[in-house]
């Protein structure tokens, strides 16, 4: 939701600098799906710090984090799938481990997840901020026809 804020108030706002905004907008919206898709790859990357979508996925990592406190365990336990001698069922890993490995990330900024997702909160709300007082600016200045 508040990435969803965010990119609303942004695109708002180029839509009120400019008649044609949605031209503006698709450098943001490229930028941003390039750093959805560097999220998989590299989750702790610090380029992610200046999209949207990296502040959201915070967010998100910081929740898992707080409801599943011991994920790292999960998967350890998923992967090692129960050891086995060979000729067992629990030889390789379970399923979903794999999955859960590969999307799993710790929060951001080094801090408990609380006050990842607080901080995270707080910056997306800032540029929502931003983006609503440029917008309003810019449209105090408009006349409607």
């Amino acid at each position: 939701m508040m990435a969803t804020l965010v990119y609303g108030m942004l695109f708002n706002a180029l839509g009120v600098l400019w008649k044609y905004g949605i031209i503006l907008a698709i450098p943001f919206a490229a930028w941003e799906l390039g750093m959805a898709l560097l999220s998989m790859g590299a989750p702790d990357a610090f380029l992610l710090r200046f999209s949207v979508i990296g502040w959201a996925l915070m967010i998100v990592d910081s929740a898992a984090m707080i409801v599943w406190p011991n994920i790292d365990l999960f998967i350890l336990m998923g992967n090692w799938g129960g050891g086995g001698d060979g000729g067992g069922r629990f030889d390789s890993s379970l399923d979903g481990s794999v999955p859960l490995d590969f999307f799993s990330s710790k929060p951001g900024l080094g801090l408990s997840p609380l006050f990842g997702s607080i901080i995270a909160t707080l910056v997306l709300l800032f540029q929502a901020a931003i983006f609503w007082f440029i917008g309003g600016a810019l449209f105090k200045g408009k006349e409607i026809q």
